[in-house]
């Protein structure tokens, strides 16, 4: 179940996220009047809430106070009043009423919140067990879950809504998704989140052991670890790791060297110990401040996640892979997490499946260290496969740089002394629109038009 208003979705660990009016819709206004009465002969304060139930019928329940006097067993050590406040969870543009507890210390506090808990009524204070809501930025949708548990399956959810094809983060695959996937199987819902990410259900067992994958990447000479959910129909990509193939020579792999190195814009500048102290402030110490503090943490991780995408295409690595892809016969996952004697191997094994000839992976004792050429004389028949390899190769080459040359020819840039072909053909798609609407035309052969007026 969960409630939305405009760009706010507050989820509630339902199975769905659907948008239907949030509680503060439906509800009646509760009575902010003086509600003090004497029952036996004590001062009781009665609470009237009101809900709505599942066929649709208002229902009202009383609560009063006696619950807590008859735990404190004297009515001298507490006392109550009536108050309008903002609730400390959620978003709201108007005060709820509360039962304001005053107690004369510290010890008979715990005794009134120890009764109020008793009977199962929900306090400001455990508000804070939760995160602060703050105010819905019209830029994104706010998905609201109150605590840890529903935040993972919010999370599952707009997976199985998004069904992406490719999923890409920043050093996510040595952080984010263990700590993701560690943090479920503790509170044990690491089932239930992945049977809604995945086109095919399974069980926590089979998940830790044969979905919980960690992947070894080979960069240059080093190697890199990667663990990850595997989920059928989707990559997961760090971005961290394509770049520091991109710059093999480079000592510095942070986001913040990335982004100034392709002339991008600088993420927000937050340190982790800011960070970690605004969580702090505004589980401690709830105010208009922290929540402001949180939404700044909110659009950082929101520039972070839109600077990972413009580094991507900065550079084309998705489309780089693809066209390794369709080179090697390899699928783009493989062509991610292999490096590059995997891929001269698999197409020198298609190449010679297509020539009738079987290849093993298999090592033999006769092994050649020196360095060998090829030479076969310009006869066809003494061609081998690696020569018809680089053959290959080098004609997708002139195709390549063939295609661009065209490409270039027709760009709408007037040279000196004439004009492209993409130009002539637009001034003669002008001309005769100009033509059409029975104008006159007295001179567009070259790179100008001039129209006749009467």
């Amino acid at each position: 179940m969960s409630k939305q208003n405009a760009q706010q979705t507050r989820y509630e660990g339902g199975e769905t996220l659907a948008g239907i009016p949030i509680h503060n819709d439906i509800i009646l206004e509760c009575d902010n009047g003086d509600t003090t009465e004497y029952v036996k002969n004590v001062s009781t304060y009665i609470l009237y809430i009101y809900g709505t139930l599942i066929n649709g019928q208002k229902a009202r329940v009383d609560i009063t106070v006696k619950i807590v006097s008859k735990t404190l067993k004297s009515t001298s050590k507490f006392g109550t009043k009536s108050i309008d406040a903002f609730p400390l969870r959620g978003y709201h543009t108007e005060k709820k009423p509360y039962i304001h507890v005053i107690t004369w210390n510290q010890y008979d506090q715990y005794n009134a919140l120890k009764a109020v808990c008793e009977s199962g009524i929900k306090t400001a204070s455990d508000d804070l067990n939760f995160n602060v809501e703050t105010k819905p930025d019209p830029n994104w949708i706010t998905v609201i879950c109150g605590n840890q548990t529903n935040l993972l399956k919010a999370f599952a959810l707009c997976w199985k809504y998004l069904a992406p094809d490719i999923q890409i983060g920043f050093n996510d695959l040595q952080y984010d998704w263990p700590f993701i996937i560690e943090k479920a199987k503790g509170l044990d819902i690491l089932e239930w989140m992945y049977n809604y990410m995945s086109p095919e259900p399974s069980n926590v067992e089979e998940i830790i052991k044969w979905r919980y994958q960690e992947s070894e990447i080979k960069i240059a000479d080093g190697k890199f670890y990667s663990k990850y959910l595997k989920i059928p129909g989707y990559i997961p990509i760090n971005v961290r790791v394509c770049f520091k193939k991109i710059y093999l020579k480079s000592k510095a792999s942070s986001l913040k060297y990335y982004l100034e190195k392709c002339g991008l814009g600088s993420k927000v500048d937050m340190p982790m110990t800011t960070m970690n102290k605004r969580y702090e402030n505004a589980i401690l110490h709830l105010s208009d401040t922290s929540a402001k503090n949180i939404c700044e943490v909110a659009n950082y991780c929101v520039i972070d996640a839109l600077r990972y995408q413009e580094l991507m295409v900065r550079h084309n690595v998705i489309n780089d892979y693809r066209e390794v892809t369709s080179i090697v016969y390899m699928s783009l996952s493989d062509s991610y997490y292999f490096a590059g004697g995997v891929k001269v191997c698999n197409l020198l094994g298609a190449k010679a499946w297509s020539s009738n000839m079987l290849c093993s992976m298999i090592a033999s004792k006769n092994t050649e260290s020196e360095a060998w050429s090829i030479r076969y004389n310009n006869i066809p028949e003494e061609k081998g496969l690696y020569a018809r390899v680089l053959e290959n190769l080098f004609n997708k080459r002139k195709e390549i740089k063939n295609a661009l040359m065209n490409w270039m020819r027709k760009a709408l840039n007037i040279l000196a002394g004439g004009v492209t072909f993409a130009g002539q053909y637009s001034i003669k798609f002008v001309r005769k629109f100009v033509e059409d609407k029975e104008f006159g035309v007295k001179y567009g052969n070259t790179d100008s038009l001039y129209e006749e007026c009467d």
